[in-house]
């Protein structure tokens, strides 16, 4: 199902191009380096290290993403290709609900999520 109105879009000049899997790695590396420094608590860490609060960065220790269990909703390219790229981190199988995909559909690509829902 496309949400674009491409009628709408044509008679305002505006050109609508559907660009499967073009972007599909780079948010997929995005989503990973969020999760290593949320999991860090790089934000909080680079706040206060910025204000010279140097001692209180180490009440933040971080958590690996080995062993943790990734969750998503939506089994597109951009999930796919997260799932493929955390392969290397040691987490446990990924779960995921995706209506529109099959059990054999999401079992696709090695490590693929398991689908629950």
């Amino acid at each position: 199902m496309i949400a674009v109105d491409v009628k709408a879009c044509s008679s305002a000049d505006v050109l609508v191009t559907i660009t499967t899997g073009a972007v599909d790695r780079s948010v997929a590396e995005a989503t990973i380096g969020w999760m290593i420094a949320l999991t860090h608590h790089m934000p909080i860490k680079d706040k206060l290290v910025r204000t010279g609060q140097w001692d209180e960065r180490s009440r933040f220790m971080g958590r690996e993403l080995r062993d943790r269990t990734l969750g998503v909703i939506g089994l597109g390219g951009i999930a796919r290709k997260t799932i493929e790229l955390l392969g290397g981190f040691g987490m446990k199988q990924p779960l995921a609900f995706d209506p529109f995909v099959n059990d054999e559909a999401a079992a696709e690509g090695g490590r693929a999520a398991c689908r629950v829902g």
